[in-house]
């Protein structure tokens, strides 16, 4: 099993800790070569917390980490099955992490952003194989959403891969909303502790409790 990461900042060393932390291979593509070394010690600080917590081994520690390949050669990611981009959430940065994902992978790499602002249609505009690419909102819980031309294969595979090596629930949209349904529902009551407030039917402090 391999998959990879576009993306070095915080959301990357989070995904990439979760893959290599549940026995995945993984490729992680970095900017810059002081990027790559950053991300790699903030991985290893990542596991180094959980064995002061005694959640892992000392053993354990060392063999996560060679799991973990961190370069700036996009070629690194070929036989990756799932490949997650955890770039700036800016599309022109997005649409070029893409075009090199896509001449370095198979045709059938299923391809996944983790944004949470940006449309699964917007972002695969410049895609040339927009059938494999979606949407995957990270969380002990995972929303997946498709594009337009996302195939339910490509779907059902993320979703696979997901529950299966890295061990998350996955629900899936029929299409995007903006905020997707957690935050949706999270903003929702966070409205309504404010007007409580506002109110005067309770106190911050209690509302929090």
């Amino acid at each position: 099993m391999k998959m990879g990461v576009c993306g070095t900042g915080r959301i990357g060393v989070c995904l990439t800790a979760l893959m290599v932390g549940n026995n995945v291979e993984t490729t992680v593509i970095a900017r810059s070569q002081e990027s790559a070394d950053r991300c790699v010690g903030a991985v290893d600080q990542e596991f180094k917390f959980l064995a002061e917590k005694g959640l892992v081994t000392a053993a354990q520690k060392t063999a996560v980490m060679k799991l973990l390949t961190v370069t700036t050669d996009y070629r690194a990611l070929q036989g990756s099955e799932l490949i997650f981009e955890a770039v700036a959430e800016d599309p022109d940065t997005k649409a070029a992490v893409y075009a090199a994902i896509e001449d370095a992978v198979d045709d059938d790499t299923i391809i996944a952003s983790s944004t949470s602002a940006l449309t699964p249609d917007e972002l695969c505009k410049t895609m040339r194989r927009p059938e494999r690419f979606l949407v995957a909102h990270l969380q002990p819980l995972v929303e997946l959403a498709g594009n337009k031309q996302t195939t339910p294969v490509a779907m059902e595979r993320a979703k696979e891969l997901l529950e299966g090596p890295l061990k998350r629930q996955v629900v899936v949209l029929k299409q995007a909303v903006p905020g997707f349904i957690v935050n949706r529902i999270a903003q929702s009551m966070f409205r309504e502790c404010i007007h409580l407030v506002q109110e005067g039917i309770a106190e911050p402090a209690d509302l929090d409790k």
